[in-house]
């Protein structure tokens, strides 16, 4: 009897393993690329881009938890699909269970401070702005809110058995999950995740809340400049037509007028050339700024995208228990990648800081040997 049903354990941990395979490797994929991919964004801060930061300064802090979270995340999935009988360790699943979720809330609020920073940037440029030690003040008031606020999981995680039916026999696993508390923690456990979720959920609402005011500033700044653009070109043509009339009527004056007037010409150009390349200067610095603001919308974007569908999936789940018991393995897949899908906003960043910040791939090149036509 225990020979049978060992072999009926076997048989399911097996069919487990293998029905899980599209999931595995997605799992794989996000930890390779997040794990690479923020470790050099990382490097290039520590080793390119020290000093004032800037408006960069939440970046490489950004970094350091999307690659925790990111691993800590991916290896707590990828030993659960890999020992679908019993996890490890019940110790090491409060473990990851902590510092994955610890590290990706400071990672969504690190993008809220963004956001917030940002705007009053954009928008309020002339105001109190976060700089210097405030910034240290309110990143360091982050990191430790998150790390007590998780605390709870070390108590409301572990390994709990479930009982599946497989070939018509049960199988029990002890799958590293929520749902392990136990006395008063129980009780509170329905609580407290209800408050995770709509912290969670405000999080998205305000980060994105922040984001359009400073979509329409750029819109209008685009305006202006076009209109600007227009104006100059009216003017530079009016001036060319004024210079060809004085061409014509200069042979008529004598030789000092001539000598004095090409003097004025001369000054006058010398300034619009000076002016015209202030203006450059100016439109290049703006059009760098634009682009920064819109890689760092974009990496809210994909923040909110790529979290929704794991807090929605989090609500059916709690509302139908039976929820992930669907027989077809696509479908299967489909969903429990899905449910994970937030991995994806831990992995993405390093791919928009080299598309849209020059200067940082300008670095990239530079840590390379490679050469970097523009940086800004």
């Amino acid at each position: 009897m225990d020979g049978n049903t060992t072999s009926i354990d076997q048989q399911w941990a097996t069919y487990q393993i293998d029905r899980k395979e599209p999931y595995t490797a997605y799992l794989f994929i996000c930890l390779i690329i997040g794990a690479l991919g923020n470790g050099l964004v990382i490097v290039i801060y520590a080793l390119k881009l020290r000093g004032d930061l800037g408006q960069r300064y939440f970046i490489p802090h950004l970094a350091v938890m999307d690659l925790i979270a990111c691993v800590s995340a991916s290896i707590l999935c990828l030993l659960s699909n890999f020992y679908p009988l019993s996890f490890p360790s019940d110790s090491l699943c409060r473990f990851f269970w902590y510092t994955s979720w610890s590290s990706a809330a400071i990672s969504t609020l690190i993008l809220l401070l963004i956001a917030i920073q940002r705007y009053l940037s954009v928008c309020k440029p002339h105001g109190p702005q976060m700089r210097g030690k405030w910034r240290h003040l309110v990143y360091g008031s982050t990191v430790g809110t998150c790390m007590l606020l998780a605390i709870p999981f070390f108590y409301l995680t572990g390994n709990i058995p479930i009982t599946q039916v497989y070939n018509g026999r049960n199988v029990t696993a002890y799958y590293c999950s929520t749902n392990a508390g136990e006395g008063s923690w129980r009780d509170f456990e329905t609580v407290y995740f209800i408050g995770l979720f709509i912290i969670g959920v405000s999080n998205i609402i305000v980060t994105m809340g922040f984001y359009i005011p400073i979509g329409l500033t750029i819109y209008r700044t685009f305006n202006r400049q076009s209109i600007l653009r227009l104006h100059n070109q009216s003017n530079e043509d009016s001036v060319a037509a004024e210079s060809s009339v004085d061409g014509a009527q200069s042979s008529e004056v004598s030789y000092s007028i001539e000598n004095s007037s090409k003097s004025r010409k001369s000054s006058l150009t010398h300034t619009t050339s000076m002016s015209v390349h202030n203006k450059k200067n100016i439109e290049k610095r703006t059009k760098a700024k634009n682009r920064f603001t819109l890689m760092l919308m974009l990496i809210a974007l994909i923040y909110v995208l790529s979290n929704v569908p794991s807090l929605a999936l989090i609500v059916v789940w709690k509302d139908d228990p039976e929820f992930w018991t669907v027989s077809d393995d696509a479908h299967f897949n489909f969903l429990i990648i899905l449910r994970r899908l937030f991995l994806v906003n831990n992995i993405v960043n390093p791919f928009l800081y080299g598309y849209f910040d020059l200067k940082f791939r300008h670095k990239v090149a530079e840590l390379f040997g490679l050469k970097s036509k523009t940086h800004s």
